[in-house]
């Protein structure tokens, strides 16, 4: 189960994962056997298996279109956890495992152990001859526009790896010792050294329930002594590899800072053998090319580029049908071509965006007299939800590179959807109290609960009027409401009046003149006029413009 808990400054969240004790597994390639930390990792997976362990699959029945608006609004959000393993993320789980396992090749932590490492990948070797085998680690960098997912799949990935994995003997070797299998940190928004290394302790410190961070990260401690502590202790630990995300922050270091943090990352592929996988957004391309050792390895899985999809092909249809099942609608809308192009329009084929776009019109219909999912509703939800976005899916559309360079996010802020889900609950809400209010009027009279002049009458207690200013009030509201279906309306009706009620102080005692009882009472027996126009026509009831 993975885990985010707060270890940064300024409450942002850290990424980790689970603890396990160490299993070893017999390794069919032969540079792999007697290494402990690569026969501690889990079995190398098939593209089904990998596929099979990274998919999130919300739970769905069918007859859930039968229940509640209140139900089925949140039964939507469902969809956020929904993860489909395309290519793109399938080829990341890929080089993933590739790279860990090569990164572990020449740091083998037990003598005797690296030497039948050595003897089972080299046949040849003569009798006592050991080769010195230099590091193959190598990482890569994951770019692309914020919001497109590299976060999310680089998670679903490293899901499938135990983050810390405790080890107590290796083949009657007593090894007491934890390997920390990744380690994912965000890089500091200065793009300071010295920040970076502080977030390793902390992170490793949270995970392990260590103190490195007051052992190493003391008052006048030098960036370079910071450096060192890192290497020690990531070689000690046998970290497997080293996540930096946003290292687009790169580019408000001070001047030589970039430089300075990526030759330190090559420090730790070249030196220590860790290899380093960089997140980030189009606007770091420039930083990585700028250095030719930091493109070369980086390059070691080659760079993936993290993009949408460009064309409606066979992926993106796949993975919109499978999208479009998770559907909560009373009746269901089937997947047209239509539906399927103007959801691609809209998105500019970026899953994200088109996931967050098919749970606004799902909820912008529920509760609706008819509850259909049409072109017009996705632009209409896009065309509002999506006004920030608009230039930069323009340009996505267009192939704009050198706006696209410049864009640090595209993604929908959480206030987005939560801001558009409060709305659909409070449309569902009142339209569900209307339709109460609409179809009790012929409920049976000693049913008080569910009279509607009750159900008002609750609302204007509750605003501190008085029972019998309240329940007459709500009668007269009702009254000239017969027809009404917007309990909105007779709310508001009804505080008006009971406004004047109360201001009356001779309501409750004899009746004057003034008194709304005295208004609506029948002026003879061939008075025939209600209620609405007795107290329409004495100025009691004023006309109230609804916004």
């Amino acid at each position: 189960m993975m885990k985010k808990i707060s270890v940064t400054e300024g409450g942002k969240y850290v990424f980790t994962g689970r603890t396990v004790n160490a299993t070893y597994i017999e390794q069919e390639e032969p540079t792999y056997q007697h290494n402990l930390w690569i026969e501690a990792l889990p079995p190398i997976l098939t593209e089904e298996e990998a596929s099979r362990k990274m998919k999130r699959y919300p739970v769905y029945d069918n007859e859930e279109r039968k229940k509640s608006d209140e139900a089925r609004i949140h039964a939507v959000q469902r969809i956020r956890t929904y993860v489909e393993p395309l290519p793109m993320l399938l080829d990341l789980e890929e080089r993933f495992s590739r790279m860990i396992r090569q990164g572990y090749l020449a740091r083998n932590p037990i003598d005797a152990e690296y030497v039948r490492q050595m003897r089972a990948g080299f046949t040849d070797l003569e009798p006592g001859e050991i080769p010195v085998i230099r590091s193959s680690a190598a990482g890569f960098a994951v770019i692309g526009l914020s919001g497109m997912g590299k976060t999310t799949a680089i998670e679903s990935v490293l899901s499938l790896y135990p983050q810390v994995i405790q080890h107590s003997e290796y083949n009657g070797t007593p090894f007491h010792r934890a390997q920390v299998v990744w380690l994912k940190l965000e890089c500091p928004s200065n793009g300071s050294i010295k920040g970076l290394c502080y977030k390793f302790f902390q992170v490793l410190d949270s995970i392990l329930g260590s103190d490195y961070y007051n052992k190493f990260c003391r008052g006048r401690v030098t960036t370079e002594e910071l450096i060192q502590d890192v290497a020690f202790i990531a070689s000690t630990l046998g970290v497997g590899t080293l996540i930096i995300d946003d290292i687009q922050h790169l580019n408000a270091a001070k001047s030589g800072g970039a430089d300075n943090m990526l030759n330190f990352f090559v420090d730790l592929v070249n030196s220590m053998g860790i290899p380093v996988v960089l997140i980030g957004t189009n606007a770091v391309i420039p930083l990585l090319q700028g250095t030719f050792s930091t493109a070369r390895r980086m390059s070691g899985q080659g760079d993936l580029i993290w993009s949408n999809h460009v064309q409606e092909d066979e992926v993106w249809n796949y993975f919109v049908e499978r999208l479009w099942t998770y559907q909560w609608t009373s009746t269901p809308t089937m997947l047209t071509p239509t539906l399927k192009k103007v959801l691609y329009n809209e998105s500019q084929g970026i899953t994200d965006i088109a996931v967050k776009l098919y749970m606004l019109a799902q909820w912008s219909v529920i509760g609706e007299e008819r509850e259909q999912i049409t072109s017009a509703v996705i632009q209409k939800v896009a065309k509002e939800s999506f006004q920030l976005l608009k230039p930069i899916l323009e340009a996505i559309k267009k192939k704009q590179i050198h706006k696209l360079m410049k864009i640090r996010d595209i993604y929908v802020e959480e206030d987005t959807m939560d801001n558009f889900l409060e709305k659909t609950k409070e449309r569902v809400s009142l339209q569900g109290a209307s339709n109460t209010m609409h179809n009790q009027k012929t409920a049976s009279a000693n049913d008080k609960e569910k009279d509607p002049i009750m159900i008002v009458s609750k609302w204007l207690i509750e605003a501190d009027y008085k029972p019998m200013i309240a329940k007459e009030a709500a009668h007269v509201a009702m009254t000239q409401n017969a027809q009404a279906t917007d309990i909105k309306k007779v709310i508001k009706d009804a505080m008006n009046i009971a406004f004047y009620m109360e201001t009356d102080t001779s309501f409750g005692e004899l009746l004057s003149p003034d008194d709304v009882r005295a208004i609506t009472k029948p002026t003879s027996e061939t008075d025939h006029s209600s209620n609405y126009e007795r107290l329409k026509e004495a100025g009691v009831i004023q006309t109230i413009e609804l916004e």
